[in-house]
């Protein structure tokens, strides 16, 4: 509860920073059917079937951060996302580590008036905790309301959410045309030729606009390297005449450096 609190807060931040929610809806995730799925599992094996056998219990919750490692790492290249997967890797690691459960500190429990529930808990006291300094040993702040224990995994995941959201709601408007028209963005492909493989590999995380000046840089190189390439077909006997010709010209120029010799050539050639 406390997380989605403080999602709320950063987003209300937004406008009031000079962002723009709508730049921010702008960006586009990568596998987020992926990131669906896992909340969902998540929520089925915590609050909604918490009393299905353990094995298949911690099964699933791990799954779900499987998931979301998954979801994470084809995003990696938006700011903020390298400190989300941190955050969620810390917590990973700290349930991995001691069976399923992310262990929590008694006092942290006893602050935050939480009652355990039968069966299976993704936070609780353990007897052994391993890396127990990972789990929840925070309580969040007494005036807020529905007080939560909060890991160091958690502070690390806000942080990049935050990161992330401001970036994305204060980067330049896009330049895409209006729906209405027909009309498809500003950054068209020419008809025929395609952009390099190359560049559309750094088209992923890149900001819209970002993506239309690399759509243009890959369309003229390829229109370059066509036109050159229709050229040396069509002519190639006057390509490689002019190669010829520059060879046979070439000693004179050199004679002429040297020696301080006239080039050789015919009388109407010197009178020219």
């Amino acid at each position: 509860m406390f997380l989605g609190l403080c999602a709320v807060v950063i987003l209300a931040a937004v406008p009031l920073t000079g962002g723009s929610l709508r730049r921010l809806a702008e960006l586009r995730f990568r596998w987020v059917p992926l990131a669906i799925a896992a909340l969902a599992l998540q929520v089925l094996v915590i609050s909604v079937w918490p009393t299905m056998p353990h094995s298949l219990a911690v099964g699933g919750h791990l799954a779900s951060y499987a998931m979301l490692a998954a979801v994470v790492w084809v995003n990696r290249r938006i700011p903020g996302m390298a400190l989300i997967g941190l955050g969620a890797g810390a917590n990973a690691l700290a349930i991995v580590i001691n069976g399923g459960t992310l262990p929590a500190s008694a006092s942290a429990l006893r602050a935050t008036g939480i009652t355990l529930h039968h069966g299976f808990q993704n936070s609780g006291v353990l007897a052994h905790p391993h890396l127990a300094w990972l789990g929840d040993t925070m309580v969040s702040p007494s005036f807020l309301p529905l007080r939560n224990m909060i890991s160091v995994g958690d502070i690390v995941l806000l942080a990049g959410a935050a990161v992330l959201v401001f970036w994305a709601s204060h980067r330049p408007a896009s330049r895409v045309a209006p729906r209405g028209d027909g009309a498809a963005e500003s950054h068209v492909r020419t008809p025929g030729l395609q952009v390099p493989a190359r560049f559309v590999r750094r088209e992923r995380g890149m900001a819209p606009e970002l993506v239309g000046q690399t759509r243009e840089l890959g369309t003229v190189e390829r229109s370059r390297r066509t036109r050159e390439r229709q050229c040396l077909a069509e002519r190639p006997s006057a390509v490689l005449g002019g190669m010829i010709a520059a060879e046979q010209r070439r000693p004179d120029v050199q004679t002429v450096a040297q020696g301080g010799l006239a080039p050789t050539g015919t009388g109407d050639q010197l009178g020219a």
